[in-house]
């Protein structure tokens, strides 16, 4: 929090270009940091009951990016600027000052949630449980053995299911398919929030800037809003029925687009709202329905973080450099993007049977 909020306080002042690239790699090293530590412990604090709570956090961060260009509209260089800036170097260097005041903003913003933390940390510290990626499973197995113990003939059985463990194949295969399916998804979602306005622009329906600006607002609208019933619907069902909805969700929703996206006005505002509340639970719940099978600790977090971050630097080479020409790049991305993150889900959900089966020889 203090990097990131001492990084946004000084990115203004910065006189040249690569200094701000620099910067701008410490504000995206600082927010992947904070990203990991969120999740981590609200998943070390509540384990399998933490997708409430998941839900709950992810809803404040989809306030916070629906609110923070309305804040930082009023401060930004426009036309009549740059009109005028040859002529008026007063009012260009007024307009340079103004556009701190949203830096400034969010570096206090970032500064205090530091302060409430260390205030926190220092009157009631933070006990860091153990964590291990058995140690869920071995949890249930002493729960599976407390119910049965009598049926078990001596006290030297009961130690050897104690010390059963999953090979390590299980746990490398369940982390690399974690790791492929946020990686897919937020390709989708990085996507949709990127480019929805730029293939919007390059249809040819004659759509213009102020409705194209309203349907980009209907994505984050029907996004933010579905979170509400996440959270309710959160301590209702588990997270493979949520996802499973959801994904069912996008996919109605991007076949629709590839149908009539090219047609109808009408049509792509039924499909954005569409998309915007299929993509609102998916991103917390992929972490709860991890966390329900081994303990996300800070560096399988830190895989998580880096697997994401690469299609999200491949996503623009892709896409930004066809969209103009082929509009149509954006809806076939997030299609294929979808159907393969169903796959990778159900891969996941095999894995839950292959450690069924290896139980259950384990326990003959």
């Amino acid at each position: 929090m203090l990097l990131l909020g001492v990084s946004m306080c000084l990115t203004p002042f910065f006189p040249r270009f690569e200094y701000i690239l620099t910067n701008q790699a410490v504000v995206g090293f600082a927010s992947g940091g904070i990203d990991i530590a969120t999740n981590v412990l609200i998943m070390e604090m509540w384990e399998e009951n933490s997708n409430t709570f998941l839900q709950a956090t992810h809803l404040c961060y989809a306030i916070g990016s629906t609110a923070s260009p309305m804040i930082a509209a009023p401060f930004l260089l426009n036309a009549t600027v740059y009109k005028n800036k040859t002529n008026n170097n007063e009012t260009l260097r007024a307009s340079v000052n103004h556009i701190t005041i949203p830096y400034m903003i969010t570096s206090s913003t970032a500064i205090i949630a530091f302060l409430v933390l260390v205030i926190f940390e220092l009157c009631k510290p933070y006990n860091t449980p153990e964590r291990s990626l058995s140690r869920k499973n071995q949890k249930k197995l002493d729960h599976n053995l407390n119910e049965s113990a009598v049926s078990l003939p001596n006290a030297e059985n009961a130690q050897i299911l104690v010390e059963d463990r999953l090979p390590n194949s299980y746990y490398a295969i369940l982390i690399a398919l974690s790791s492929l399916i946020l990686c897919f998804y937020l390709g989708i979602e990085m996507n949709i929030f990127n480019y929805l306005p730029s293939f919007l622009l390059n249809l040819n329906l004659n759509i213009s800037s102020k409705q194209i600006a309203y349907m980009n607002t209907a994505f984050s609208g029907f996004y933010t809003l579905f979170r509400l019933p996440s959270m309710a619907l959160a301590s209702k069902l588990r997270p493979a029925m949520m996802l499973s909805i959801s994904f069912t969700i996008l996919i109605f929703g991007n076949v629709l687009l590839i149908i009539f996206g090219f047609h109808s006005q009408i049509m792509l505002w039924v499909t954005i709202s569409i998309l915007g509340a299929g993509c609102s639970c998916v991103y917390p719940a992929i972490y709860a329905f991890i966390e329900e099978r081994i303990d996300v600790t800070n560096f399988i977090g830190g895989i998580f973080m880096f697997a994401s971050s690469i299609i999200t630097t491949i996503m623009p080479i892709i896409v930004g450099n066809l969209i103009k020409q082929k509009p149509a790049i954006f809806m076939y991305v997030n299609t294929s993007g979808i159907f393969i993150v169903v796959i990778i889900f159900l891969f996941l959900n095999l894995t839950d049977l292959w450690k069924k089966r290896i139980q259950s020889k384990k326990s003959k």
